[in-house]
């Protein structure tokens, strides 16, 4: 086999992938897939759904009173 020439690039080896600690692979494009959500981001969106639902029932509860 002759040694590689400007013409003739080495083959890359195969190498170990990268990967960070949730396991997804650091060398390639980011995709939808790797969107992952923590346990904060779960509770902040409870927190603010439940939020909005109080002041929703505010909202109509005095509505009711000074309708009447």
């Amino acid at each position: 086999m002759d040694a590689p020439t400007p013409e003739q690039p080495e083959p890359a080896s195969p190498s170990p992938e990268r990967r960070d600690e949730g396991g997804l692979p650091l060398d390639r494009e980011p995709t939808l897939d790797d969107v992952r959500g923590g346990a904060n981001h779960g509770r902040i969106a409870v927190g603010c759904a439940a939020a909005v639902a109080l002041l929703i029932a505010v909202f109509w509860i005095l509505r009711a009173y000074v309708l009447d």
